[in-house]
């Protein structure tokens, strides 16, 4: 939800001088849809395709963005460790069709097509979650990067402040290499 990590990883990356993008996905925070607190990745994916900007969505597959501002920042995730549930910056519950939801979704089958705009991936070293980082970053093309934070879980890449600054500078540092090469 926005006013968890999306919001905030919007208004640092901004701070960089990129052109960010965060979102209420249906079914939660301000956005409509029932039933609430329903985690379904396949709708969050049409969410992401409608709330990005019409450059973003014009990008050919065989061309990367010649402009930062057309590259967007779009902050999404499907898969939410459980433990956040269980801490006050979440609902503490969910729509238990979810997990089967979230047990049909793969994001990996078609994370070659990315390519060529660059994909950067961040995980914590103490995630339980790293391997699906780890196996995205295998089946991605070029150029690709997994950067990991020293110490951090899944859940603390949401808003630990104590990882921020780390994770704030991977895609900062990252995108302003690989967009200024794009123009």
């Amino acid at each position: 939800m926005k006013v968890q990590a999306a919001g905030l990883y919007a208004e640092r990356l901004a701070g960089h001088a990129f052109a960010t993008l965060a979102f209420d996905a249906a079914h939660q925070g301000e956005s409509e849809g029932e039933p609430r607190l329903l985690e379904d990745p396949f709708h969050r994916v049409e969410d992401i395709k409608a709330a990005a900007p019409a450059p973003l969505q014009q990008i050919r597959p065989d061309t990367a963005p010649d402009h930062r501002e057309q590259a967007g920042t779009l902050a999404r995730h499907t898969f939410d460790g459980w433990e956040y549930y269980r801490t006050p910056a979440a609902a503490n519950h969910f729509v238990l069709r979810s997990i089967d939801l979230l047990a049909q979704f793969t994001a990996f089958d078609l994370v070659h097509l990315i390519a060529p705009r660059p994909l950067l991936m961040i995980a914590g070293t103490e995630a339980i979650t790293g391997y699906f980082s780890r196996e995205a970053i295998d089946r991605a093309a070029e150029p690709k990067r997994l950067a990991w934070i020293d110490g951090a879980t899944h859940v603390d890449l949401y808003d630990n402040q104590k990882h921020l600054p780390a994770v704030i500078a991977k895609p900062a540092a990252f995108f302003t290499t690989h967009l200024d090469q794009a123009q």
